[in-house]
């Protein structure tokens, strides 16, 4: 199965579960000047770390996400405790946006965590 098509079935499956019409992902903007100095630093930020990307993938903060993504966070990191990337958290959560903004900076949808779930099973059940 590739990557394309198990983010079709992803939507799909967060469609019927959320009853929502399918929207696009919001289409990467350029970041204004005032980031020039976080990107710059790749994630150096004190306010920004893997942890924050974790939790705005979770609570569907996809503008989150996208800057996260745009200042070089890793989007298939693995949360050290349990396993879970931010495409099984935002998945899980039934986090459509942050989902798309994930899938299209290449997230694994197919990543395991310590319990042997993937992203494409969490938004089955989600």
């Amino acid at each position: 199965v590739n990557q394309s098509s198990m983010a079709f079935f992803i939507r799909c499956c967060m469609r019927t579960s959320a009853q929502k019409p399918l929207q696009r992902p919001p289409a990467f903007q350029q970041l204004d000047s005032s980031d020039d100095d976080l990107i710059s630093r790749r994630g150096q930020s004190p306010h920004y770390s893997q942890a924050t990307l974790f939790e705005a993938a979770e609570t569907n903060d996809s503008e989150e996400v996208r800057r996260h993504v745009a200042w070089g966070f890793d989007v298939n990191a693995i949360d050290p405790e349990d396993g879970y990337t931010a495409a099984l958290l935002a998945a899980e959560s039934g986090n459509l946006a942050s989902l798309e903004e994930l899938i299209a900076a290449g997230a694994a949808l197919d990543a395991k965590d310590s319990f042997g779930r993937t992203a494409l099973y969490a938004a089955a059940v989600a």
